[in-house]
């Protein structure tokens, strides 16, 4: 119960001291009625000990003895702070029914100043829509985005293999004419050999 009381008189400091002193206390631990920390903390609008709750693994679905779940709790209690804070919390049940078959609107309809506490509920499937297509959206620019990167650095790679390539053919061409002309030269000196080895056998046959 230190935690629940903590909670219900809105001391953070003792609420922190709850679990410097003991690390593994009950976190979904029950008052009489069957309501947790997070159950008073949604009520209360307490939106540091509800992150604090939810981050210690709290159970975002627990009923009380009617039902009720700290969902429950925040919209009856008009507290559009903790009410989206439970909202956005993973595997909350938006849709929950309390033992008389009451959702969170419904207990929200029920109790008057809720007006913006409806509305965001009433709107929440909307929403939570809308969030999805964002997320979608901006899933597919992240992808373009490296599509596009990975085109463009593959695009980089290829101009750079062809500009390596170029530069190979054109040291090739430059070797080729030096070989062909050093083949021309031998060529020449070979047939001006040829001439004068010829020219020198018919000189020392003419003196025979």
């Amino acid at each position: 119960m230190a935690l629940i009381l903590a909670v219900k008189t809105s001391d953070p400091a003792q609420f922190a001291r709850v679990f410097t002193e003991r690390p593994r206390y009950p976190i979904d631990d029950e008052d009489v009625n069957g309501e947790t920390a997070l159950h008073w903390a949604a009520r209360f609008g307490a939106t540091n000990m509800v992150s604090e709750l939810l981050k210690r693994g709290a159970d975002v679905n627990k009923r009380n003895d009617f039902g009720m779940t700290p969902l429950h709790a925040a919209a009856v209690g008009g507290q559009v702070g903790t009410l989206t804070q439970l909202l956005f919390a993973e595997g909350c049940e938006k849709g929950a029914r309390d033992f008389f078959g009451q959702t969170p609107l419904d207990a929200a309809r029920k109790t008057r100043g809720n007006l913006h506490v409806c509305s965001i509920l009433a709107t929440w499937p909307l929403l939570a829509e809308v969030r999805e297509l964002e997320r979608k959206c901006s899933a597919g620019r992240d992808t373009l985005q490296k599509l596009k990167a990975e085109y463009n650095e593959e695009k980089l790679r290829n101009e750079r293999e062809l500009e390596d390539l170029v530069q190979r053919s054109q040291e090739l061409d430059n070797k080729k004419a030096e070989l062909t002309a050093e083949l021309k030269a031998l060529q020449a000196a070979k047939k001006q050999y040829t001439a004068s080895a010829t020219k020198s056998e018919t000189a020392s046959s003419s003196k025979h």
